[in-house]
């Protein structure tokens, strides 16, 4: 009897051939299902930051609507004021004078608001 020792050779190559293509198969099912996480992960992100934008435009618009209603009810405010210092003040003092603390007062409003 003779003994073929290339029949273990034949063997163990088809052994790690078939071993290899299992291994080969499972890295790819990892690679598809991390790829499918990471897409899941990634579109979830986007979602939570339009709903986040949104949220922040909405908050920006009421902020504005907020400030416009305030800035509205000072500048009402002032001119109550305003009139009523005219009303009560514009016999004592001679047109031309009048005339200049208008102007004066114009500049003062122009130079304290924010630019």
């Amino acid at each position: 009897m003779i003994i073929d020792l290339m029949t273990p050779l034949w063997a163990s190559i088809i052994a790690g051939i078939i071993l290899a293509i299992i291994l080969g198969i499972f890295r790819f099912v990892i690679v598809v299902v991390e790829k499918e996480t990471i897409k899941k992960k990634f579109f979830n992100l986007i979602s939570e930051i339009e709903s986040l934008q949104k949220s922040h435009k909405n908050e920006i618009a009421s902020i504005k609507n907020t400030n416009l209603e305030i800035i509205k009810k000072i500048t009402a405010r002032k001119d109550a004021e305003l009139n009523t210092i005219l009303d009560k003040y514009h016999r004592l003092v001679s047109p031309a004078k009048f005339a200049f603390l208008e102007y004066c007062e114009k500049l003062k409003d122009k130079n304290s608001k924010p630019k």
